[in-house]
């Protein structure tokens, strides 16, 4: 029996603001670029994210093995990259003294790999918050 291919999200992707879902705080955002180099097991991962006031931007490596590491930025926080089914999703676990904040983010392509969905989950930190991110391929 053939090995399962994964879908490759590579490619760069703008944030269809009317087509997604965002909580309070999240629904500042006016615009989203995100690149993803994605060569299974390893993904780069690049966003920015522009606010009125400001903008946002970030980037990370993982590899889709779903092991935790520690981050190097930021040494309270464990992050893990791994597959359900053909959606990539991404953890991030920050213990504070006394709390902790998970965020957890689900990647799929649709229609034919030309929509990117993210589904953010945030718990903990007074934090809670549930984002449906829509992105079209450019």
């Amino acid at each position: 029996m053939a090995a399962e291919v994964k879908p490759d999200f590579s490619g760069e992707y703008v944030l269809n603001r009317h087509a997604s879902t965002l909580g309070a705080g999240a629904d500042a955002v006016r615009s989203a670029v995100l690149r993803i180099e994605h060569r299974e097991p390893m993904v780069r991962y690049q966003a920015t994210f522009a606010f009125d006031d400001k903008t946002f931007e970030y980037s990370l490596e993982r590899v889709s093995d779903g092991r935790e590491v520690a981050d190097q930025r930021e040494p309270t926080t464990v992050s893990s990259l791994y597959w359900d089914g053909n959606a990539l999703v991404f953890m991030d676990r920050t213990k504070g003294p006394d709390s902790e904040l998970t965020m957890s983010w689900r990647y799929e392509l649709l229609e034919g790999r030309r929509l990117l969905r993210a589904v953010e989950h945030i718990r903990g930190d007074g934090r809670d918050q549930d984002n449906v991110w829509v992105f079209e391929r450019r």
